[in-house]
């Protein structure tokens, strides 16, 4: 899955965006941007930039 996924967003980076920790728990929002190369989600977008969030626990 991540060999498939670093060929169709060859360019992806993250930031921490937001990060809490209240022990034992971690929580934050990732910002990924990236250029997503051929098909997203069967839409063909290559080369089309695309900025979105994430929340990870």
């Amino acid at each position: 899955m991540l060999v498939a996924d670093c060929r169709a967003m060859p360019d992806i980076s993250f930031n921490i965006a937001v990060l809490v920790c209240a022990p034992p728990m971690i929580a934050g929002r990732l910002t990924f941007d990236e250029t997503q190369a051929g098909q997203l989600f069967g839409m063909a977008v290559n080369g089309t930039r695309i900025r979105f969030d994430e929340n990870v626990f």
